[in-house]
This record gives structure tokens, sequence and C-alpha cells, in this order.
């Protein structure tokens, strides 16, 4: 059987500032050969894009064979690509890493490299950056990807009671009295892991973060981050007690392990095994919780995330996750070549989101096809082409760096092509790095291919755009957004969101209310659509999203959610906690599963099949005249107790 290693960011930095790693060494400071530096034909072909893209970046930075132990990448490496450090403030690159089945693990030892042993599928690890020059010439290694960057039950017999939600999430506040039960005395987090810290002792079998255990312990934290809410929100929707408030959640006597993740999709798989362990150990159901997403991948269920689900899941062990909040945007890109003379080339600007400094542009083609990709900018006041890369084909292997300047703008360019391990596609990444804030240079993508084939693409942080433009300009369009992790898995049920409240009055005595947009009963505008890349329907279900009140973070110091957000404050403890309203999928995924927690509690031994049928029988139907399932609702609006019934009655005939 083969061995799967995973490699998750032990820390993911948005600056340097957070540790005191010891002193900046310069790249000018190394004194090397021009021949220490790999060329990028000698990149191995395990390497994903993305994982190329990175090696490309550091080795032109530094040489891979002269980095030093304690050497420190720039901050334009850490701004473009997820970079984790190891307590003693060495740098990692992590990844998920499938080896042969009779790779000798000794190899990573002796290169520092950090993973779980004992688990003959799947482990996690870590490699330095002085050893990935090493790393990079082992024999035996199939295939690495590297980390992307990755933000209701009314009867009283039902509470959770007995199972485990699991939520990988981020912005915890663990003192907030929606997590003890409705009486405040008892508390319900069994368990905490903040990835994201240098701090503290990591979970037994794990090389990061710090696991607390211990109900004092977890209270003096307090929480993982004050600059955000969204896992407290989450959680209380899932699983809170109300304190006292109308706002409970959907299984209030749940018991609750949160992971703080590092918000990768690798450290996002790392707390789904360790949920996952943990409720095998109390030998109790359990689901998993994922409103995360992202839209760099396959988009068919073969992502290393994807793959991971379908190992994992089990009998009594569900994952929910969010279908994706673009469902308004034109973030995916679709084109047909139909092996014509005057059908050989199709283009299309890559309109980036205000700030946004990267812009990357995943595609992928149908198995057996060929075709290539160059990016141009173009001056969208004077119409002109300022300057463009060559062509680049999706059989190549050699990573491809370009820079275009201009009087005020330096644009850098980067390609890396591959063929998909798993769905054998034919994919190129672009990676366009620039300040787009204020510049009238917008990249245009550019497609080209002399034979008959299918070509799909999604774009972060921007939309595709035909700028009003004809053939052979094409824009996006916002089918196919379902977002991995939480939207593609073929074991993740994916929740979409409808609106289900518009109006509130907030806590400094004005009432609110969201736009035209929010229409009751109506799919929230922004809930993402399917299918999947292999033409699965995606979401599976349909919950509250748009308009939920659950339990606000007091920590949070943010500037979202804003303050007339609020809609009740309690007081617990002498503290003032406050509950508030929030939409997205994200909020639309933890409905789902405090249900399924429910139906666990009837059912402990559900599976992901029997979940599947019991949505699609009893979901209630939509309010439009569209036939489910759908792209758009799934199977329709979840219906809890309806759901419950059909447990309870086929429970019933089978005795």
């Amino acid at each position: 059987m083969k061995t799967l290693l995973r490699l998750f960011v032990l820390y993911l930095l948005i600056g340097c500032s957070a540790h005191k790693p010891v002193s900046h060494i310069p790249v000018t400071s190394i004194i090397t050969t021009r021949t220490e530096a790999l060329s990028s034909q000698e990149y191995p072909d395990f390497l994903s894009n993305y994982a190329r893209l990175f090696v490309h970046t550091l080795n032109s930075e530094i040489p891979l064979c002269s980095i030093p132990r304690n050497y420190i990448p720039s901050d334009a490496l850490m701004r473009q690509f997820p970079l984790g450090v190891m307590k003693d403030s060495t740098f990692c690159i992590t990844g998920f890493l499938e080896v042969k089945e009779n790779f000798d693990m000794q190899q990573l030892k002796k290169l520092g490299v950090y993973f779980i042993e004992g688990d003959q599928l799947f482990s996690t690890a870590f490699i330095p950056l002085s050893s990935l020059c090493q790393f990079l010439r082992l024999k035996g290694i199939i295939r690495f990807e590297l980390t992307r960057l990755q933000p209701i039950a009314g009867n009283q017999a039902y509470n959770g009671n007995g199972v485990i939600i699991g939520i990988v999430d981020y912005g915890f506040d663990y003192t907030h009295p929606d997590f003890y039960d409705s009486t405040g005395q008892t508390y319900r987090i069994k368990q905490v892991w903040e990835q994201n810290t240098l701090q503290g002792i990591s979970p037994a079998g794990f090389q990061y973060g710090r696991e607390l255990t211990d109900q004092q312990a977890i209270l003096s934290a307090g929480t993982d981050t004050n600059s955000e809410t969204h896992g407290t929100h989450v959680t209380g929707s899932a699983a809170g007690s109300g304190a006292g408030t109308q706002f409970y959640g959907i299984a209030p006597k749940a018991e609750l392990v949160l992971v703080s993740t590092n918000r990768t999709d690798v450290g996002i798989a790392d707390g789904l095994r360790y949920i996952a362990e943990y409720a095998a150990q109390k030998n109790k159901p359990c689901v998993i919780n994922f409103s995360l997403g992202s839209s760099i991948g396959p988009h068919d269920g073969t992502s290393a995330f994807d793959r991971l689900c379908d190992q994992k899941i089990r009998p009594g062990l569900l994952f929910t996750g969010s279908v994706g909040n673009n469902g308004n945007r034109n973030i995916f890109f679709e084109n047909q070549f139909l092996d014509q003379p005057n059908d050989t080339i199709i283009l299309s600007a890559l309109l980036p989101d205000k700030g946004a400094e990267q812009l990357i542009a995943d595609l992928w083609g149908e198995k057996n096809f060929v075709f290539s990709a160059a990016v141009f900018l173009l001056d969208t006041l004077s119409g002109k082409i300022v300057g463009t890369t060559p062509m680049v084909r999706s059989d190549e292997r050699e990573i491809k760096t370009f820079r275009i300047t201009t009087d005020s703008l330096l644009v850098i360019i980067q390609f890396a092509a591959e063929q998909g391990l798993y769905n054998q596609k034919p994919s190129i990444m672009a990676q366009v790095n620039y300040n787009s804030e204020g510049s009238n240079l917008i990249p245009v993508l550019k497609i080209t291919s002399s034979i008959h084939g299918l070509i799909q693409g999604w774009l972060t942080a921007g939309q595709f755009s035909s700028l009003r433009q004809p053939y052979p300009y094409k824009g996006g369009n916002s089918s196919h957004t379902v977002a991995e992790i939480g939207g593609t898995g073929k074991s993740m049920l994916s929740a979409g969101a409808f609106c289900t409240k518009k109006n509130w009055n907030s806590t400094n005595g004005n009432p609110y209310h969201y736009g035209p947009k929010a229409v009751l009963g109506e799919i929230a505008y922004f809930s993402s659509h399917g299918p999947t890349a292999d033409g699965r329907i995606k979401p599976d279900i349909t919950c509250p999203g748009y308009g939920v009140v659950s339990a606000f973070s007091h920590f949070f110091t943010g500037n979202y959610p804003p303050a007339f957000y609020k809609t009740e404050n309690v007081i617990f403890n002498n503290q003032t906690y406050s509950f508030g309203i929030l939409q997205g999928t994200s909020i639309a995924a933890p409905i789902l599963a405090g249900t399924l927690a429910l139906w666990l509690q009837q059912n402990p031994d559900l599976t992901l099949g029997e979940i599947r049928k019991i949505m699609q029988q009893t979901a209630t139907p939509t309010p439009d005249t569209a036939k489910t399932p759908n792209n758009t609702w799934g199977f329709g609006i979840l219906n809890a107790a309806g759901g419950m019934q059909q447990i309870i009655h086929t429970e019933a005939t089978q005795k």
C-alpha cells in the first residue's frame, strides 16, 4: 500500500514581527557560485505547480543548495507563499507528500524532516528550507503538493448529547457563555489545538502549535486571536447553548473540540485528523465542520485534501463544509476549443479585487488536451499592449518567470505546468504579482490551442472579464464556483446558503437591515454554484446562512463585523458578551453540522451514503420552480425534523 505523508504548516506568517528569530541573513551576504543554484530543469516531476513556483522563487532568491539553517526568507517571499517556522525559528516548507511503499523514512529524519509515525496511510511533517535541496533529490517520492493560502432544531429530546462537534476555524472566544450548557455550569469545550503559535506543548504526535486539554488552561488562554470572531460565530451556530437568549445553536449539548487553524489546506487537514483521533479515543460519533475554502485546485475531488477526506470518512464520522461565497463573482472561466482555424485563441482580462497584489489563474484542460497560455498587460486608457510574456505550453516542465517593467510599475509573472497525477489533466498555473492599486494596466490571459478540447480555470483575488470587447475576448461566470476544501470533495457534505433574516435591532438601539439583495426564503446571492469539474452536483443541501445570529468573540478588536451587527448582550462572570448577525456559506455549514449531530445522537453509525439519501428524500422544496437536485440548492432546503423522523422510522422497521 502506498504511504501518504502530509506536511503541514507550523505557523503561517503574515510578517516576521510575531517572533524573534536570529538576525536576517541577506541574500548578498551568501557567498556562492552560479552552479549552486538548481536549474528549473532539475526540479523533480513530483512537485505540483504551486510547489514548483515556490521552489523556483526561493531558488531565485538564494540558491537552494546554499540555504543555511538560520536563513530567513524575504518579506516578498513570505507574502507570496505560505511558510512555516519551527519553534527554534527555522523556516520550513509544508504540504502533502506521497511516497512509494518501500520508501525509507530514515531519509526524511536525516534531513531534519519531522513527521508522525505509526500511521500507515497519513502522517504529518515539515521540511526545513535548509534541507530542501536534498529533499528534492530523494528517490521514491510520488507527489508533493505545497499547501495553499488560504475564511437548526426544536425538539428538546435531541440536543447533540453524546456527540462531538469539531470546528476547524479561527477567531474563537473560549470563555463565551454560549459554550457552557444552558445553566452556565457545565463547560463543553473539551480540547483546543492552536496551530498558529510557537508557545506551549504540541499535541502528541504533532510537531507544532499548542494543545489545551484542561478547562482552566483553555479559559485562561481566552482566545486564539483578537483579530477575528469567525470561529466563535461558527461554533455557536452549530452548538451554542444560547446563554439564556433565544440565539441558541442546533446541538446545544454537544461536546466541542476546536482547532484554531493556520488557514492552509494542510493545516485544516491536520485539524481533521486531530479531531477524528479524539472522537475515536472517546468512541463517540463526530461531525467536523470546515467553513473555509480556496479557489485553487482541480475542483474534481482529486486534490490531496479531498482524497484525505475519502480515506478518513467512516460510519459515525462526517464532514461538513461551506460551498463558498462566489455565487455572484465571475471567478470561473471555460472555453471549448473546436479545432477550427478561427477558434485557436481566447483572451480574458484578469480584473483584480481592490488592493490585490497577487492573482493566480489555475487552468485545467481535459485529458489528452494540450494548450498554451501567456499574459500581456493592457493599458485600459490607450487600449495598447505594453508588455507580454511568451506562450507557455501545458506539457512543458520548466518554470517560466517574466518581468514586465513600465515607468511606474513592475509586474512579475510566473508559469508552472504539469499533468495532474490523479486526474491526468494538463494544467497551467499563472501567477501575476503587481500592485494593482490605482493602475490602469490590466493583465490579460491569452490561451491558445490547435486541437479540440475543453479548458476550465479559476481565479483568486479577482474576476475574469471580456472588458466588453468582442471575440476573442471572453469573460468568466459564476458557475463551477464551489470552493476547494468545503465544496468539492466526494466525502464532504457541502452547504449552500439561503436568506432567513434581513432585519435586526442592534444593541445601539437602532434598527438595521440588509440591502435589496436579501430576499427572505431565496438563495443567497453570494452562495456558490456547482457543478464540480467532474460533473457532480454541489451544494449537497442548502441551509440558513444569510442573516444568522450567533455568538461574537468579546476579544474581537477588528473592523468586521461592525459594532452595529450586535443584536444582544449578556453578562457572564462580570464580563459583557455579545451575539450578532452574520452571513455566508460559512454559517450555513455549521447549521448542517449541528443537524447531523442530532441525527447521530439517534443513530451513531450513520454513513455518508445514508445521510445523502436522508437529505434527498426529506429536503424541503425550494421557493422557485427549478427541479432539484440542482447546482444552486442541491437537494433543496435542509429538513432537520423530517430527516430525524425518517431515521426513527427506518430503525423501527428494521427491528
